[in-house]
Parts: C-alpha cells; structure tokens; sequence
C-alpha cells in the first residue's frame, strides 16, 4: 500500500513540476465567467437583497517583459433580486445588472512554480440597472458610475500559449454597489 501512495505521488509531482510557470510575453485575449456576490443595499427608503449571480465576459492585453500587464476587460453580472424591502412593501421579483469597462493592471508574481500568483487593480466605469416588478408597475433605474476594482489570483500554465486563472474580484462603484466576483478564466497569448 505504501508503494501505490508513493508511486502515485511520484507520478502527481512530475506533472505538476513538468509544466514551469512564466508570465505572459505580448498579447492576450480572455474568456471569463464566474459566479458573483451582491452586497446588500440599504437606504433610508428600501432594502435590498440579492441572490447569487453570475458573470460573464472578455479581456484582451499586453504582458511586459518584467511581469506586469495591462489589460482592457468587459464584464457583464446579473444578479436577481431575493428580498426588497420600501416602507412596508415586500417584493420579490426582479434584478440588478451592471456591465463594467475597465482597464486593469497586474503584476505576475514568477516563482518558477506551476501556478502563479498575481495582484493587480483596475479603475473604469460601470453602466448598471435596476429592475423591480411591483404588482401594479415595473420600475427602472439606470446609472453610469465610476468604478475600480482590486484583482487577486492564480494562473496556470496549460501550453505555450493557453493559460487558465482563478480570480477574486472586489470591484467597487459610486453607486456604493459592492460586488465579490469569483472567476474562471481562459487567455490566449499570440
């Protein structure tokens, strides 16, 4: 039995250690998508909760021969509505959207391991909408507000030329709607 951990360990750490780790050389596009978390709104008039939701989106950048990139990223999230509180009133039916242009700075942490680290932050902007169907009318909100966000994560090398990351957004905006964004993500260098 001993034999089998050790000849499966063995066999694990060759080919996690085969494939070294490098930060992206030249241009890249992106896939992402991942799952996102919508604070709780509060105000004097209403409050609202939502579910969990998701997000969608593309990037496209540059990496630097010194590890940082620059990087313009579009990013779609939906996330409906679970409670909405106004004075007395509850309902539950409806959504917040928001669709985010940013532009983003990283910094690849190359410790010559399978899997990279990477810190970054990205200021933009966010064109989001509100929708609440109340039994008489439906209401709708849209605002396009300042935005920034604090990037962390890991990236793993597939190929030459594929990389697959795993990131936590915390992306922030004026109209004081925080969202905690967990993604996937699939880049291409060329």
């Amino acid at each position: 039995m001993f034999r089998k951990f050790m000849v499966v360990g063995l066999i694990f750490s060759c080919v996690l250690l085969s494939s070294v780790a490098y930060a992206i050389e030249g241009r890249y596009v992106g896939v992402l998508g991942g799952v996102n978390l919508l604070q709780k709104e509060h105000k004097k008039q209403h409050k609202i909760s939502f579910k969990t939701g998701y997000a969608a989106g593309v990037n496209a950048g540059y990496g630097f021969c010194n590890n940082w990139r620059v990087e313009g990223e579009f990013l779609y999230r939906r996330n409906n509505i679970k409670t909405f509180h106004f004075h007395h009133n509850k309902v539950r039916c409806g959504y917040r959207r928001t669709l985010s242009w940013m532009v983003n700075g990283l910094y690849d942490f190359d410790f010559c391991y399978p899997v990279m680290p990477h810190l970054g932050i990205g200021l933009g902007a966010d064109c989001s909408s509100l929708k609440i169907h109340f039994p008489c009318r439906h209401v709708k909100n849209y605002n396009t507000w300042f935005a920034a966000q604090a990037i962390a994560g890991f990236s793993w090398l597939v190929c030459d030329y594929t990389e697959l990351s795993l990131d936590y957004r915390y992306h922030w905006s004026l109209s004081h709607q925080d969202n905690n964004t967990f993604k996937l993500a699939v880049k291409v260098c060329f």
